[in-house]
C-alpha cells in the first residue's frame, strides 16, 4: 500500500477495504487509495496534497508570518470552516438495495464549539412486489474544538466506497454531544461520544480538495481555542 503525506498533520485517509488499497507517502499526511482507482484520480490526490494553503501549511503548529504568508484569525478560521460544510458537505450513495442521501448544516454554538446537523434520508427498493421504503433521520453534535484529537487515531479521513470521503471530528475525551429528532435544543441527558462524521461526495465537489482542507483548518484552530 502507498500512502501520500503532506501539510505537517498527522491524519489518515483510511479505505475500509485496506488490503486493496495503495498507498502514497509524501511528507506526514497518510492517504490510502482504492487500488482500482484511475491513474487521473491518483494524481489528483497527490497534487491537492502539494497545495501550500495558510491552514495546511500551519495546521501542525503555530503560524509564523513569512513573504506572501498571511496567518489566518480565529474568526476568519470558523467562518471558513462553517462556508466549508454549509456549502460543500452532502452525499449520496446509491445500493443495490436503494439510496442513501447525507446533509449538513453547521453553526457557532459558543466560543470555539461548532454546532453539526446530520440529516440522513434513505430509500429502500427491494424489488418483486414488496413496497419502497423511506426513512428520514437527524443527528445533531455539539463539538468543543478546544478537546479536539489530532493524533493518528483522533480526527482524520476516511474513503467510503462509492465515492465519498469522510472527515471524521474526534475528541480527546469523549466530549461530543449528540442526540436525534427535529428539536435543536441539546437535551439535559444527550449522550457524550468520540467523534462526528461529515461526508463529502457531491457531484461538484472535489472530494480529495475540500475534506484535505477542513482537516487542516481544524488542526489549525484547536491549539487556537486551547489557548483561549
Amino acid at each position: 500500500m502507498r500512502a501520500i503525506r503532506a501539510f505537517g498533520s498527522h491524519n489518515a485517509i483510511r479505505s475500509k477495504e485496506t488490503p486493496r488499497d495503495t498507498r502514497f507517502s509524501v511528507g506526514k499526511k497518510t492517504i490510502r487509495v482504492f487500488k482500482r482507482m484511475t491513474f487521473n484520480n491518483t494524481a489528483k490526490v497527490l497534487s491537492i496534497l502539494m497545495l501550500a494553503t495558510p491552514y495546511g501549511a500551519m495546521a501542525a503548529g503555530a503560524c509564523i508570518p513569512a513573504a506572501g504568508v498571511t496567518c489566518p484569525g480565529i474568526d476568519d478560521t470558523f467562518q471558513y470552516i462553517l462556508n466549508l460544510v454549509n456549502t460543500e458537505a452532502g452525499a449520496t450513495q446509491s445500493l443495490q438495495v436503494g439510496e442513501r442521501t447525507w446533509t449538513y448544516s453547521m453553526a457557532l454554538a459558543g466560543p470555539c464549539t461548532l454546532f453539526l446537523t446530520e440529516e440522513l434520508k434513505w430509500v429502500n427498493t427491494a424489488g418483486g412486489s414488496s413496497p419502497t421504503k423511506r426513512g428520514r433521520e437527524i443527528t445533531h453534535y455539539l463539538i468543543p474544538l478546544s478537546d479536539l484529537n489530532v493524533g493518528p487515531l483522533g480526527t482524520r479521513l476516511e474513503l467510503d466506497r462509492p465515492g465519498v470521503m469522510q472527515v471524521i471530528i474526534a475528541t480527546q475525551n469523549a466530549t461530543i454531544r449528540r442526540w436525534y429528532g427535529d428539536s435543536a435544543t441539546m437535551p439535559p441527558d444527550a449522550p457524550v461520544v468520540y467523534e462526528a462524521p461529515i461526508r463529502f461526495g457531491k457531484p461538484y465537489v472535489d472530494i480529495f480538495v475540500v475534506s484535505v482542507r477542513l482537516d487542516d483548518a481544524l488542526r489549525y484552530i484547536a491549539p487556537l481555542c486551547r489557548a483561549r
